[in-house]
């Protein structure tokens, strides 16, 4: 027999209810919840010069071991980048601890062609000096509990250089690089 409360204003709450039956579409309470979390503040001021349009390690970079094999990792990286006279700068993670080194970022066509993907990208019009600064978040899935090493790669245009946490005219003035990475549980 099915319950039917005639006029209602209100739930009281100190009723007694039966319920028989299932429910479907509930979702278990650790999906999305932050597992751990790793921070790199990076204070070096770096440089790439390239006579070849590839992806370079800038040297910054960050381990981390999912805790499950359906863990995603969420990367925020900020900083400040400025060319010396690179008309083009793309920047991308890579990922190593599954087997082989992983590129994590989205395709992009663009006419310098770059190669892989990319997570972000400057074209300055070739102005030297051109200072901005960059954010960006990607969010992976390794699909494995071994240590994973995220590290931060960057391509300049052919015979450009480009400055990664300082002005190109000089590194009294700089500015850290910072990636957030948070293991979120899947």
């Amino acid at each position: 027999m099915p319950l039917t409360k005639v006029n209602a204003e209100g739930v009281n709450l100190s009723d007694t209810f039966a319920f028989t039956g299932s429910v479907t579409g509930a979702v278990s309470g650790s999906l999305g919840k932050v597992l751990q979390v790793k921070e790199v503040v990076d204070t070096t001021p770096r440089s790439n010069g390239s006579s070849t349009l590839a992806f370079g390690d800038t040297g910054i970079d960050f381990r981390i071991t999912p805790s499950a094999t359906t863990s995603k990792i969420l990367i925020h990286t900020s900083g400040v980048l400025t060319s010396g006279n690179a008309y083009f700068i793309g920047m991308t993670y890579n990922r190593t601890g599954t087997g082989s080194v992983v590129n994590i970022g989205h395709s992009v066509t663009e006419s310098a062609s770059f190669p892989g993907t990319l997570l972000w990208m400057q074209r300055d019009d070739a102005v030297s000096g051109a200072t901005s600064s960059f954010s960006f978040s990607v969010l992976d899935a390794p699909s494995t509990t071994n240590e994973c090493r995220y590290f931060l790669g960057w391509a300049v245009q052919t015979g450009g250089t480009a400055y990664l946490g300082r002005r190109s005219s000089d590194t009294s003035l700089s500015c850290p690089t910072i990636i957030t990475a948070m293991e979120i549980a899947g």
